[in-house]
């Protein structure tokens, strides 16, 4: 809500199911298109996966893993700005990190942990500047940023090949194909190995 609660309602009957309230970073009544805000924060709404609400909300310092059905906190981390979640893939949660420390992040998606071998830390470069939304595979990331789209291996954080270089945006993936919009173009990328026609 951007008013310091996750409100989960009922599908059909539109009714409150549970609410996760949390601390703000700003007090009421100041606006949240503050310049730090504006340079550091994007839309970071919640993901579902296997029954867990994974919540990252723009408004506070905290990323949290929440039961769907009843609402229980499962785990919760405080002091993190997120500025995204990605998505999940192989029990991890893969987040991009907001400044002043900017990189990727990956928890885990029962217990919170971002340690080895539960999670990771890729914060080689401070000054990457994410550009759209990523992408998560079963064993790979997709990072789109100012510079170059990365591909990190899940399961480590690491590299898993060379970036490609130039600005990209949001991204995604279907029949075989990777799709990329970023502000002045509309980009499809083919993989080697595919015989698909492509078509303009």
């Amino acid at each position: 809500t951007i008013a310091g609660a996750s409100v989960a309602l009922d599908g059909r009957a539109g009714r409150p199911l549970w609410a996760w309230i949390y601390p703000r970073l700003f007090p009421p009544g100041i606006a949240l298109s503050m310049a730090w805000t504006a340079n550091h924060r994007d839309i970071s709404p919640p993901i579902v996966h296997d029954g867990v609400v994974v919540v990252a909300p723009t408004d506070t310092a905290r990323l949290a893993g929440i039961e769907l059905r009843s609402g229980r906190m499962l785990w919760e981390q405080t002091g993190y700005h997120v500025e995204t979640v990605i998505g999940v893939g192989d029990r991890k949660v893969v987040v991009v990190m907001a400044g002043p420390v900017r990189g990727l992040r990956a928890f885990d998606l029962r217990t919170g942990s971002d340690e080895w071998p539960d999670g990771w830390t890729n914060h080689d470069d401070p000054g990457l500047a994410s550009l759209g939304r990523g992408l998560v595979s079963d064993d790979l990331v997709l990072w789109p940023t100012r510079t170059a789209l990365y591909t990190l291996d899940l399961k480590t954080g690491r590299p898993a090949r060379l970036p490609v270089l130039g600005p990209h945006g949001n991204l995604a993936f279907a029949r075989g194909m990777l799709i990329v919009a970023n502000p002045t173009e509309l980009r499809g990328y083919v993989g080697q190995e595919s015989n698909r026609p492509t078509e303009r």
